[in-house]
């Protein structure tokens, strides 16, 4: 059984990974060359926040993905404060801190511990977002009226999970944040649909 940890990097302080355990694998992918470190994979552009590099990972790596793959920003204070915990954890747990567990894909809050309940054009947190245009581009289907999500968009997902759909779905997500500046605050709130 393999771990991997993969960080979106930009410039804040991810000292918290030398706790994680060395039987982990840790990919580190950072968009800001002033910050670049050795061993750090450079993503460029920089688009789509971080979740565009969780996205990439997927897609370049879909053939070869851990057994399971965590996701984090480099700050993990503000979202997730147990993660070292979770990540070093046996994976039995994995759905134990969850605040949604689709059974292979587990996401994770501390800072706001339940999960977002939000109506397709009353979204929290960020006003005015087009979550039904952006819901049409990937699933080609109307938005439900009302949708889940965890804030932070912190994650572990498994290789049989994320085959449970051909890569094409996946690239279909980054050609988004690609090409679409206010998607990855709209892919944040779908990613519990995306891999149901």
């Amino acid at each position: 059984m393999k771990k991997e940890l993969v960080l979106a990097l930009w410039d804040r302080d991810y000292s918290w990974t030398n706790d994680v355990s060395s039987d982990v694998k840790i990919t580190k992918y950072n968009k800001n060359p002033e910050t670049l470190k050795e061993g750090d994979i450079f993503l460029s552009p920089n688009v789509g926040r971080d979740v565009h590099t969780f996205f990439w990972h997927i897609v370049n790596n879909y053939d070869n993905l851990s057994d399971y793959t965590f996701f984090a920003q480099d700050h993990i204070d503000d979202h997730v404060r147990n993660y070292v915990e979770i990540i070093n954890g046996p994976v039995e747990d994995l759905g134990k801190y969850a605040i949604q567990d689709l059974g292979g894909c587990w996401f994770y809050q501390t800072t706001l511990p339940y999960a977002i309940n939000i109506h397709k054009g009353n979204c929290a947190f960020h006003q005015g977002l087009p979550l039904a245009e952006m819901w049409k581009l990937l699933f080609d289907t109307d938005i439900p009226d009302n949708i889940s999500f965890t804030a932070a968009g912190h994650f572990c997902v498994t290789r049989e999970h994320v085959h449970k759909y051909p890569v094409e779905r996946y690239k279909k997500v980054l050609e988004i944040l690609e090409n679409y500046e206010i998607s990855p605050w709209c892919i944040e709130r779908f990613e519990a649909y995306i891999f149901s």
